[in-house]
């Protein structure tokens, strides 16, 4: 738990690769097969620290924002994007709120690979019922969710967060 907390507050300037976890196993293996009573503090030590950068690969892979087809990479404006509905909308007094995985973007005029999720408020259309599974063609350019402008708040950007979620957007109609 300790390695994912640190990703999640420090990954920014670290990160683990593979081969290091399997330098230390091999290690920690040798080590263990010497059976030898000097080594169990060093054993020890090996099996934190193996602990540690687990639960830190654990998340670096699990955030979608170290992929670099990622919408907070993307440095252009994007004028459209495509997606799937990725949650059962959620009616709301004025609004359905959706979940939407993007799966290409278009950029200069020309369709490209990105990848993220938005979290979208439609307007209802009776006509035109939302579901889970739903492909949308959207209008316009997810914008990165604000942090909370007074004390004390609540942080919805860091609970998005959290869901692998980094922008939003008001859609209304265009889809």
């Amino acid at each position: 738990m300790l390695g994912i907390v640190c990703y999640h507050y420090l990954g920014q300037q670290w990160s683990i690769q593979w081969y290091g976890l399997i330098f230390l196993f091999v290690l920690f293996l040798g080590l263990v097969l010497k059976a030898s009573r000097k080594h169990q503090q060093l054993l020890s030590v090996l099996a934190l620290s193996m602990l540690f950068m687990f639960g830190m690969l654990r998340l670096q892979t699990f955030r979608s924002d170290n992929d670099v087809h990622h919408l907070l990479h993307q440095k252009e404006s994007i004028e459209a994007y495509e997606g799937v509905i990725i949650e059962e909308p959620v009616p709301k007094a004025r609004s359905v709120n959706l979940r939407i995985e993007v799966k290409r973007g278009k950029v200069n005029g020309q369709w490209l690979p990105l990848t993220g999720r938005v979290n979208a408020y439609a307007s209802p259309i009776d006509s035109l019922p939302l579901g889970y599974g739903d492909r949308l063609l959207v209008k316009g350019s997810p914008e990165v969710t604000s942090p909370p402008s007074n004390p004390g708040e609540f942080d919805f950007a860091g609970y998005l967060v959290y869901n692998n979620i980094f922008h939003q957007q008001f859609i209304g109609t265009d889809y």
